[in-house]
C-alpha cells in the first residue's frame, strides 16, 4: 500500500492545506498496480486464487497448475483499461491517467484525513469507461460531529501554478466542488449512491449521514485532491481554495496535493500495464 510523507502543511481559520509525497511500500508501481487490480477484480490476487481453487473442486475437470494464474490475468485484461486507451485525445483525457489519480486519492484521504470511505467509484464501475458522479465521498468523525468530505480529484502536469484544473473551466476542482456543496439534492443523491454500494460495516454510517443531512446538521468539507509530478509542483497549487476559502461556505477546506517523483504519463503507463500483466 502506498504511504504519504508530509512535505508541507498550512492551516488558516479551520481550513487545512497539505503537500504529501506518495511513496511505495516498498515500491510504488507494484503497490498501485495491485490496488488497481484489486478494485477491478473485487479482491486481491491471493483471495481470488483461493476462490477459483475452491470453485475448481466442484468441477469434474483437470487443469494445469498454471491455470489459476492465467485465469486471473485474463480477467484483469478483460476489465482493467489499458493505458493510452484514447490516443487521439489529449493526455489528460486518458482513462488510466485520470483513474490513477482517483486510486491514489482513495489512499491519501484514508491516511491523511483518517476518513472512512463507504464505497469506491472505480470498484463499482460497470465498464472500464470513466465513472460518473462525485469522485470520492468520505466521512470523518470528530467527537460527536460527523463531517462529509466532498472530494473531486484531478491530475496535472501543467507548469502553471495553480494549474488550470484547479480553477479554470466548468470541470475544474473549484467549479465541481461548489456545484456539489451548494446543492442539497445533489449531496443527498451522492449519499444514496454511497449507501447502496456501501459495505455492511459502513452502511449505518451513511444512513446516519442521510438523517443528519435531512436535519441540516451534516458538516461539509471541500476536500479536493490534486496529483502533481515533482517537476510541475508549484507554490500556489491550492489556488482559490486557499486564497478565497470563504467561497465554499458552509464547508471547510481540506486540500491535499499529492506529489509523485515520476511523470504522470509514465506512472500511469507502468501501473496499468503491470495491473494487466501476469503476476510475478
Amino acid at each position: 500500500m502506498p504511504r504519504f510523507a508530509q512535505e508541507d502543511s498550512h492551516e488558516a481559520e479551520g481550513h487545512t492545506y497539505g503537500v504529501y509525497l506518495c511513496e511505495g511500500d516498498p515500491e510504488l508501481v507494484p503497490d498501485l498496480a495491485a490496488r488497481v487490480k484489486e478494485l477491478y477484480l473485487g479482491a486481491p490476487d491471493r483471495e481470488l486464487s483461493r476462490t477459483l481453487e475452491n470453485a475448481l473442486e466442484g468441477l469434474d475437470t483437470v487443469v494445469s497448475t498454471d491455470f489459476i494464474g492465467e485465469m486471473i490475468q485474463q480477467m484483469a485484461e478483460a476489465v482493467v483499461p489499458p493505458p493510452g486507451t484514447a490516443p487521439e485525445l489529449a493526455p489528460q483525457l486518458d482513462i488510466a491517467r485520470n483513474e490513477l489519480a482517483e486510486v491514489i486519492a482513495y489512499e491519501a484521504v484514508d491516511q491523511v484525513h483518517g476518513a472512512v470511505i463507504p464505497a469506491l467509484r472505480v470498484r463499482e464501475k460497470e465498464s472500464p469507461l470513466p465513472s460518473r458522479g462525485l469522485d470520492l465521498l468520505a466521512f470523518v468523525q470528530e467527537g460527536d460531529d460527523l463531517t462529509l468530505l466532498v472530494t473531486e480529484v484531478k491530475a496535472s502536469s501543467d507548469a502553471a501554478s495553480p494549474p488550470g484544473v484547479v480553477e479554470s473551466g466548468e470541470s475544474c476542482l473549484d467549479a465541481q466542488t461548489r456545484a456539489i456543496i451548494g446543492n442539497a439534492q445533489r449531496i443527498l443523491a451522492e449519499l444514496v449512491w454511497a449507501r447502496k454500494h456501501a459495505s455492511p460495516e459502513t452502511q449505518d454510517l451513511v444512513t446516519q449521514a442521510i438523517i443528519l443531512h435531512g436535519l441540516g446538521e451534516l458538516r461539509l468539507s471541500a476536500s479536493p485532491v490534486l496529483l502533481r509530478p515533482r517537476s510541475a509542483l508549484g507554490a500556489d497549487d491550492f489556488g482559490c481554495f486557499r486564497a478565497d476559502a470563504g467561497r465554499y461556505d458552509p464547508a471547510t477546506v481540506r486540500f491535499i496535493v499529492v506529489v509523485i517523483e515520476e511523470e504522470l504519463d509514465e506512472l500511469s503507463e507502468a501501473v496499468y500495464s503491470s495491473a494487466r500483466a501476469a503476476a510475478a
